[in-house]
């Protein structure tokens, strides 16, 4: 009797132990959950203040910045300038070389996932962090240094996905699953040695803006691969495009065919994916680090040097020289890593190998919005409304529809159907 007794006990004891830790878990959760709902809920009205006071503080500076115009374009015809803004340095990472840059919610932070960011150091080449939960990261292991990572679209069962470009030639698709990274590698340098005897060691990467599948990639030989996520064992085309190692190579924010790569054999190059020759050549005679698009404009895009030289061209003003040539660097012996485009204001920033960013501000010349060719009142009737607009695949004509039922055919004029050329 007495050793049941004790039995009971011991049972109940336990019993009592797991209800305590129940209890606790229970409440733990809870303020864990309304910690969570607090922090989304204040989230928003705290970036309002934050904003409101910072405007406060430097009141003088926020409307300098905004009517900060140079008059003098006015006498210049289409020539620009950059103005300069601000400058930015991190004291724990001064003179070290700026390798990667961008504006909020741009690349380096999922859209969808605004929490969630990577980047990619020595020793850990793959890192994913919760901004919200700083404790929280994953990693993988690689063998060789990862060069570049994008951000891709979500796959069929929701999870987050992107790119890593490394320096062996991989090419690795990660797919994240709770606290796990799961990988598929679809091209590895090592293999084109022996079959297409191409090296191919990654340096850059850019993902097509509508078609999720395709994807550019740049290689120390100068060569551009063209790659689709539906083959993970061959390119789909490649281009011979530079004699060195291919800096960039970045996709048209408005144009799905075409795309701008740099390189340090002092070429800038615009091509159509659907040709192997480029559309345009532009030789600076001086290394180009890098090279973008601008967001506003399909014809407009920059171009950084290693001497500190930042570069502004628009194809529909001039299509053999830039508008804007500026020395821009910060130090005489310094040299210029990354340039970027603000998606919202028409403000560049430009990076060095010294730590510090600059923020220039496009000069009226340089900003300008393109342009209709032809503008013109093709309805019926007064009240009509156009619904439909087709081109003719073999002759300069195009039919347009209204709401009414009747459609009308129009012959573009010869100013509005000239034929591309190829400048060099």
């Amino acid at each position: 009797d007495a050793c049941k007794e004790e039995m009971m006990k011991n049972e109940n004891k336990k019993e009592r132990r797991t209800a305590k830790t129940s209890r606790r878990d229970s409440k733990k959760l809870k303020s864990t959950s309304v910690q969570s709902d607090d922090l989304s809920n204040i989230g928003k009205a705290a970036k309002i203040i934050e904003r409101v006071v910072n405007m406060n503080a430097d009141k003088e500076i926020a409307q300098d910045y905004r009517y900060f115009e140079d008059a003098s374009d006015e006498f210049r015809g289409t020539t620009g300038t950059l103005l300069p803004l601000w400058l930015f340095c991190n004291e724990k990472t001064k003179k070290m070389a700026v390798t990667a840059l961008c504006w909020y919610v741009e690349a380096c932070i999922h859209l969808t996932s605004s929490m969630l960011f990577c980047f990619i150091i020595v020793v850990l080449p793959i890192i994913v962090f919760n901004i919200f939960i700083p404790s929280m990261f994953i990693l993988s292991f690689i063998p060789e240094l990862s060069i570049q990572v994008k951000w891709q679209q979500n796959n069929m069962d929701d999870n987050l996905k992107f790119f890593s470009v490394s320096s062996d030639g991989q090419i690795v698709s990660w797919t994240m699953q709770k606290v796990c990274l799961h990988h598929l590698v679809f091209f590895t340098g090592k293999y084109y040695i022996v079959r297409l005897h191409l090296p191919g060691r990654g340096t850059t990467i850019d993902l097509h803006r509508e078609m999720d599948d395709i994807f550019l990639v740049g290689t120390e030989e100068g060569t551009i691969h063209k790659c689709s996520t539906m083959y993970s064992t061959r390119y789909m085309e490649s281009f011979s495009a530079h004699n060195m190692a291919v800096e960039v190579v970045r996709w048209n924010y408005f144009h799905p065919n075409v795309f701008i790569s740099c390189s340090a054999d002092y070429s800038i190059k615009i091509w159509d994916h659907t040709s192997r020759i480029p559309l345009y050549v532009f030789n600076l005679w001086v290394p180009i680090v890098d090279v973008v698009w601008a967001p506003y404009s399909s014809t407009v895009f920059a171009a950084a040097t290693s001497n500190g030289k930042v570069l502004v061209f628009d194809l529909a003003v001039n299509k053999y020289e830039a508008l804007c040539q500026q020395f821009v660097a910060i130090h005489k012996k310094s040299k210029l890593t990354r340039l970027v485009f603000s998606l919202s204001e028409p403000v560049i920033a430009v990076a060095d190998d010294r730590g510090y960013v600059a923020t220039f501000k496009l000069s009226p010349n340089l900003r300008c919005q393109p342009k209709a060719l032809c503008q013109q009142f093709v309805a019926i009737h007064k009240k009509s409304k156009l619904t439909r607009l087709v081109f003719s695949l073999s002759e300069p004509v195009i039919a347009v529809a209204d709401d009414r039922g009747y459609v009308a055919t129009f012959k573009l004029s010869p100013n509005l159907r000239c034929q591309p050329k190829v400048w060099t």
